[in-house]
C-alpha cells in the first residue's frame, strides 16, 4: 500500500472535523449524538 493511515489517525481527524462543525453550530457533542431507545 503507498498510503497507510492508521485508524487512531482517522479517528483523530473525524472527532476534530466533528467538534469543528459542532463549533460552528454552537451545539455540543453530546446533543448531536443522542441514543434513542
Amino acid at each position: 500500500m503507498a498510503l497507510e493511515i492508521s485508524s487512531n489517525q482517522v479517528d483523530r481527524i473525524y472527532i476534530r472535523t466533528l467538534e469543528q462543525i459542532c463549533e460552528t453550530l454552537n451545539v455540543k457533542l453530546h446533543e448531536l449524538i443522542v441514543e434513542e431507545e
